[in-house]
């Protein structure tokens, strides 16, 4: 059976997107806390024989480092919040592709042990009951009976089925992208 890989990156990308959000918004706080440093230079011509040239050095330093460092502090516990809530969500995906292969494991050995048994007794009983009619041990009601039961058969059969493809599919849904 495939693994999680794939869907790894399709069912838990929000909580990784938000987990990446929150450590770049920690980053930016961290960075308006830090004193910043700027230079540049600037070449303007107002008449093509006069040209200005100009060098600008500016500094910007946080004056309240408290309410920033609080901020700071949030963007961190929102990071940690994300992180928890991203390893909960694969997880999770886990215990559910490990329910889903454990039930489409049990759903497939039900449907060959007793499957198998199920249309076999199906069609034995359609036998026997024409062979019943044909002979005339029955009437046609207890031939219709006969036919109800096989059809009963028949019809848990397809039910087994039906319950295995949707095992199937949901397995496939959850280790697919």
């Amino acid at each position: 059976m495939p693994g999680v890989t794939g869907s790894a990156s399709s069912l838990t990308a929000p909580f990784l997107q938000q987990s990446e959000v929150a450590k770049a918004e920690t980053i930016l706080q961290q960075k308006q806390l830090s004193p910043e440093w700027s230079f540049g230079y600037f070449n303007q011509s107002i008449r093509p024989d006069f040209a200005l040239q100009g060098l600008t050095v500016g500094a910007a330093l946080p004056i309240f480092n408290k309410p920033q460092r609080a901020r700071i502090e949030q963007a961190q516990l929102q990071e940690i919040i994300a992180s928890n809530n991203l390893q909960l969500a694969t997880s999770n995906l886990q215990r559910q592709v490990e329910l889903a292969m454990q039930q489409a494991a049990l759903l497939r050995q039900q449907l060959d042990t007793n499957g198998a048994a199920l249309r076999q007794q199906a069609q034995a009983l359609r036998d026997l009951a024409n062979v019943q009619l044909q002979n005339g041990e029955i009437d046609y009601f207890r031939y219709v009976q006969s036919l109800e039961m096989a059809l009963r058969n028949e019809l848990d059969y397809l039910d087994l089925m039906h319950q295995y493809n949707q095992a199937v599919l949901k397995l496939q849904f959850l280790t697919n992208e």
